[in-house]
Formats: C-alpha cells, sequence, structure tokens
C-alpha cells in the first residue's frame, strides 16, 4: 500500500518523533506494511523559493491520485492564521482541487490552535474548509489531544467537528531505540528545553516577556546548582533555541557552567531524535517547553515540569490527566522551586494513555480497513 505523506521531515527532532511514532503505530500496533513517499512541506509555504517548490495544485492532486492514500500530517496545520491561504491554514489548497483528489485523505494528529492573529477572511475560509471535510466521506480530519477539538468546536459549533475524533499525538506512540548515554553514565542530570519563539506568539502568557522568562528560568537553574548534585543539561530543537540558552547562562557563575552544565549537540533527523529523546527518557527531570519535549516525556513517564507558554501544553497534560505543567508568569520560579522541595513526581498517565492509545488505534485500523480491500 503506497501513502503519499506531506508533513515536517526537517522542522525538528519533535516532528521526527511524531512520524516514528506513527510508523510505531501502523506497524507494530496494526501490523500493517506501507510504503512512504514523502515530501517536505515547506515546500508548499508561501514564503518557499527554491527550484523544487510544489503547489496544491492539479499536478499535486494527480500525484496523490497515484498512490493507495494522502496523508497530511502531524503537526499544526490546521492553525488558521495564515494570511492568503485558501483554507485559511498552511494547507493553502482549493477545494476544487481537493475534490479532484479521488484517493482516501488522512489529516492526522493535526492542531487546530491559531497563535497569530487570525486575519477576519480566515474564519470564513476555514468554516467552508471544514464544511467540506465533513460532508466526504473520505476525508479523515484526526485531531491531536492539544484541546484542538474543544478549541473549534467553541469557533465553530459541534456540527462540523463532530465526525472528526480526537487521537493522541502520533509522538506518544514513539520508542527510541534505547542505549547508554555518556551523561548518563557520568552523573544524573536535569533536563531543560525552553524556546524563544513560543513567547513571541500570541498566547495567554504575552506579558511575560523574553527577559522576564529567561530571567525566571535562570532562577530554577541556580536554585538545582546550588541544592543539588544534578548536572543541567539544554536539548536544542532547532538551531534558534542555542540563542536562548545562551541568553539563560549569562550572569551564571562561570564555574557552574564549566562544571556542571552542558548542552546537547544540535541534531535532526531520525538519528538525531532517537538521541536526544534518549537524553528525556534517562534524565531525573524533564523541565520542558516544546510541545514534543512533553509528549515524549509524558509518553515515557518521566518526572516532567512542563512549561505551558501555549495553551497546547497545559491541554495535552490534562487530557491525560497530567497536573505537571505549569504557566507562565512571574511567579513561576517560585512555583517550580517549591514543587522541586517537595519533588516532581513522575505524571501517572499510564491508564489514561492506555486508554487513548486503544482509542487511536481503533480509529485508524477502522479508516485502514476501509482502504485496504
Amino acid at each position: 500500500m503506497k501513502i503519499l505523506h506531506i508533513a515536517s521531515f526537517i522542522g525538528n527532532i519533535g516532528d521526527n518523533a511524531s512520524h516514528s511514532g506513527f510508523h510505531n503505530l501502523i506497524g507494530q500496533e496494526l501490523r500493517q506494511k506501507l510504503e512512504f513517499n514523502q515530501i517536505e512541506i515547506r515546500r508548499f509555504y508561501q514564503s518557499y523559493s527554491r527550484l523544487d517548490k510544489q503547489l496544491f495544485d492539479e499536478s499535486f492532486a494527480k500525484l496523490s491520485n497515484k498512490h493507495d492514500a494522502l496523508l497530511i500530517g502531524g503537526g499544526g496545520f490546521l492553525d488558521y492564521w495564515i494570511k492568503g491561504s485558501q483554507t485559511g491554514t498552511t494547507l493553502d489548497i482549493s477545494l476544487e482541487i481537493l475534490e479532484q483528489i479521488k484517493v482516501p485523505i488522512i489529516i492526522g494528529s493535526v492542531g487546530s490552535l491559531p497563535h497569530h492573529d487570525v486575519p477576519k477572511e480566515n474564519f470564513r475560509k476555514f468554516e467552508k474548509f471544514l464544511q467540506y471535510a465533513s460532508n466526504r466521506d473520505n476525508l479523515h480530519i484526526l485531531l491531536r489531544n492539544d484541546g484542538s477539538k474543544t478549541s473549534l468546536r467553541n469557533t465553530f459549533g459541534e456540527d462540523l467537528i463532530e465526525n472528526m475524533p480526537e487521537i493522541l499525538d502520533h509522538g506518544f506512540f514513539y520508542e527510541p531505540p534505547k542505549n547508554d548515554l555518556v551523561l548518563k553514565k557520568i552523573k544524573p542530570y536535569v533536563l531543560i528545553n525552553t524556546t524563544v519563539d513560543q513567547l513571541e506568539m500570541i498566547n495567554k502568557n504575552k506579558n511575560l516577556s523574553i527577559a522576564e522568562f529567561t530571567k525566571q528560568i535562570r532562577r530554577v537553574i541556580i536554585h538545582l546548582l546550588k541544592t543539588t548534585e544534578y548536572n543541567i543539561v539544554f536539548i536544542p530543537h532547532i538551531y534558534k533555541d542555542i540563542y536562548g540558552f545562551m541568553q539563560i547562562l549569562e550572569n551564571v557563575d562561570d564555574y557552574f557552567i564549566r562544571s556542571r552544565i552542558q548542552i546537547a549537540p544540535y541534531l535532526q533527523g531520525n538519528a538525531g531524535a532517537e538521541t536526544l529523546f534518549n537524553l528525556y527518557r534517562y534524565s531525573e527531570l524533564n523541565i520542558c517547553m516544546r510541545f514534543h519535549a512533553n509528549v515524549c516525556s509524558l509518553a515515557f513517564n518521566q518526572p516532567t515540569v512542563g512549561l505551558a507558554a501555549l495553551p497546547r501544553i497545559e491541554n495535552v497534560h490534562k487530557n491525560l490527566d497530567s497536573h505537571n505543567y505549569v504557566n507562565l508568569n512571574e511567579g513561576m520560579a517560585e512555583t517550580i522551586i517549591k514543587n522541586l522541595t517537595t519533588g516532581i513526581s513522575k505524571p501517572g498517565v499510564e491508564s489514561k494513555l492506555k486508554e487513548h492509545k486503544e482509542r487511536t488505534i481503533s480509529v485508524y485500523r477502522d479508516i485502514l480497513n476501509g482502504i485496504i480491500k
């Protein structure tokens, strides 16, 4: 069975974890052997200008129809803030072109929580897209468990989304091969994953400046260095994360930086994901901000502090009955330090995760049974 897969394959290691998780879901859980033809979604971006640029046009429809199904995702591809997009989303495709695609379409493990200002006309565009999707039997929109379904219900009403099941983000099925890492052998460590770009997006913490956030995280790190024997390991998911780490390390004692702080390599692709997510799995504690950093920490049942810069972080924790997150504000350092004093527990999501995994597997089984004759 041949699948045309449109997604972010060079975005960051979280994307790689998501796609590898999907392969585990299909191969290990559903025992299906699929052949994937991958196209990087960045080639469809309005801003992309290289010679290999792609369009969601008639040629794309013809390419899709040469496969047994079209898969788009995972990722936040249904955030409907994109100005000039025909659907308001990253999927800048007309309904006429969608109609030309005759094979089943799966838009899976996707988020729809706009983190920028939404142009007024985009509400109409996206609603029209949702109406089309709700009336087409072989177009499946599977919303990831980041609060997207609740948000869409509140904005567009129940009728348009009642047939769009909520599933686990594919990253919850990610199982990187275990390996012994040098850091694990040397000394126990606390893992830090922060990012500047999320603080620049529109969110409920928009009044917390980058400078104030940096100050708060620095206080937590200094507390850990002074009161524990743990090393501190920073993990970048994209190259811009390293810039944020350098801001945090300003005014930290030079001796601590030289002796107890490391920055993991900037690695990409599946091999990079395997290396870096093993660091998440072996740590004493993960303090993390990016979505898939939280997803995989929860999946590994690691002691975690989720830094909820965007609502999707809080939502994915709540979806699994985890309370291991903090909202970003000027008192966040005190909150984290207080929790550290009593000990950060494992999130305890095994039961809820098992329930959600079974439902997700069932959703995909039903879809694939309708495709595989």
